[in-house]
C-alpha cells in the first residue's frame, strides 16, 4: 500500500506511526515543514525557503522572493500557505499518487491536506487540534471543520476527544479509538539498566519521581518544583528527574529550584531519545505528569507500563486509564500540597503502590498495546 502522511516530521508520534508501516513493508511518503531524513521514508519539504535562485522572472512568477519585507508581505496575506496548499494537492495528484492520506493532527501544516482533494482520507486528532480555540483564525476554523466532514476515517485516542470531535457533528460511525501505544517488548518492568543511578549521581536507595514532560506552561512543571520541599521534609533522599521534548521554561523553573533550595535534589537531565526512555522508567518509582489540559499522554502510558506509580492532575481524559487509589493518584489542577502529599503516600505505602504497578502493567499490554493497534489501523486502511 502507499501511504502519504501529512504532519510534522520532527515528532516522535509521527515517526512511530510511519516507521510502523514503513516496517511493514508498505510504501511511505512524508509532506511536512519539519524534515527528519528517516530511512527508507520519502520525504517532501514545503517549508518557506529564506533564499532561493534562478532568475527573477521564473522566481516571480512562482511569488518567490528573496526580500524580506515581499516575504512577510506575502505571509501576512496567507499567499504562501496558499502556495503550500497547491504544491501538496500537486505532490499527492501528480507525484506520489497514494492509495490513503493520513493527516497527523488538523494543526499546520497537516491540515493543508484537507484542501487536497485526496480520497481516501484520514485525520488523527491530537488534542489542541479541535480543543485549543482561543487563537483560531477563521480560515483554521473552517479547514477544523471541512477536515473533519470530509475524512473518511477520523482516529480519537480518548473517549473525551471522541466527545469534542462529535461537537462538530455526527462522525461516530466513521471513527475509531486508536492508542497511539506502547511498546510493550521494549517498555516493561525489566528495562532497568544498572549505570542511570551512577550517572546522575543518585544514591542507590534513593526514591526517584521522573517528569518527561516538556517544560512549558500547559504542564505545570513548576507545580511538582513547589512540592519538592514538602516531600524533601518527609523523604530527603528523594530525587526528581525531568526530562523534556522542549523546554521554553527552563530558564524560570531553574530558578524556581535554586529559590526553593532544592537543587541537590534535582536532576534536569534534557532530552532523552525515545529508544533510550525503558530504563528512566523502570528506574523511576513514581510518574508526575501534571498538566492543565491533556489526552491520555504516551509519556504516561509508558511509565504505567514500565512499572511507575503515576500522579496526575484531575482530567477527564486522564480518569480514563486513572482511577485514584486503585492504579494511581489523581490531583487537584495547580495543587502542589496535593502533589506533595500524593508522593508522601506513594513513598510511604510500598503495598499500595506495588498494586498500582502491577494493575497498570497488565491493563497497558491488554488495552494500549503499539503493535495491536496499528494493525487495527492497517486494517481500517484496507477498508477505505
Amino acid at each position: 500500500m502507499k501511504i502519504c502522511f501529512i504532519g510534522w516530521g520532527d515528532s516522535i508520534h509521527t515517526q512511530r506511526w510511519i516507521k510502523w508501516f514503513r516496517d511493514k513493508g508498505h510504501d511511505v511518503y512524508l509532506i511536512t515543514d519539519r524534515p527528519s531524513n528517516m530511512p527508507g521514508i520519502k520525504e517532501y519539504d514545503i517549508s518557506s525557503r529564506q533564499h532561493y535562485t534562478g532568475s527573477r522572472l521564473k522566481r516571480y512568477s512562482r511569488l518567490e522572493f528573496n526580500s524580506y519585507g515581499l516575504r512577510s508581505l506575502l505571509k501576512k496575506m496567507r499567499i504562501d500557505v496558499l502556495k503550500q496548499m497547491l504544491e501538496i494537492r500537486k505532490l499527492i495528484s501528480q507525484h506520489i499518487k497514494p492509495d490513503v492520506v493520513h493527516l497527523h493532527t488538523l494543526l499546520y501544516p497537516a491540515y493543508l491536506g484537507v484542501f487536497s482533494k485526496a480520497r481516501p482520507l484520514v485525520v488523527t486528532i491530537w488534542n489542541g487540534d479541535i480543543t485549543w480555540k482561543q487563537d483560531w483564525s477563521l480560515f483554521r476554523k473552517f479547514a477544523v471543520k471541512k477536515g473533519l466532514a470530509t475524512a473518511d476515517l477520523i482516529t480519537v485516542d480518548s473517549d473525551e476527544l471522541r466527545e469534542k470531535t462529535l461537537w462538530y457533528g455526527d462522525y461516530s460511525g466513521k471513527t475509531a479509538f486508536i492508542s497511539f501505544g506502547v511498546d510493550t517488548k521494549r517498555f516493561h518492568p525489566g528495562a532497568k539498566p544498572s549505570d542511570i543511578r551512577q550517572k546522575l549521581n543518585i544514591e542507590a536507595d534513593a526514591p526517584l519521581a521522573l517528569s518527561n514532560r516538556s517544560l512549558e506552561d500547559i504542564y505545570n512543571i513548576d507545580v511538582i518544583i513547589k512540592a519538592i520541599p514538602t516531600v524533601l521534609a518527609a523523604f530527603p533522599k528523594t530525587i526528581f528527574l525531568f526530562a523534556w521534548h522542549s523546554a521554553s521554561r527552563k530558564a524560570f523553573l531553574m530558578e524556581l529550584t535554586e529559590r526553593l533550595g532544592v537543587m541537590d535534589n534535582v536532576r534536569f537531565i534534557g532530552r532523552i531519545k525515545h529508544e533510550e526512555l525503558p530504563p528512566y522508567y523502570a528506574e523511576a518509582d513514581i510518574f508526575i505528569s501534571v498538566p492543565g489540559g491533556d489526552t491520555i499522554p504516551i509519556s504516561l502510558l509508558e511509565a504505567m507500563a514500565c512499572g511507575a506509580a503515576p500522579i496526575v492532575s484531575d482530567l477527564p481524559s486522564l480518569r480514563e486509564c486513572i482511577t485514584d487509589g486503585v492504579n494511581g493518584c489523581i490531583v487537584p489542577l495547580r495543587d502542589a500540597e496535593a502533589t506533595a502529599q500524593a508522593v508522601i503516600k506513594l513513598l510511604t505505602d510500598h503495598r499500595l503502590r506495588e498494586s498500582f504497578v502491577k494493575r497498570n502493567c497488565e491493563w497497558v499490554v491488554q488495552h494500549m498495546d503499539w503493535d495491536a493497534n496499528m494493525r487495527k489501523v492497517e486494517e481500517l486502511y484496507y477498508r477505505l
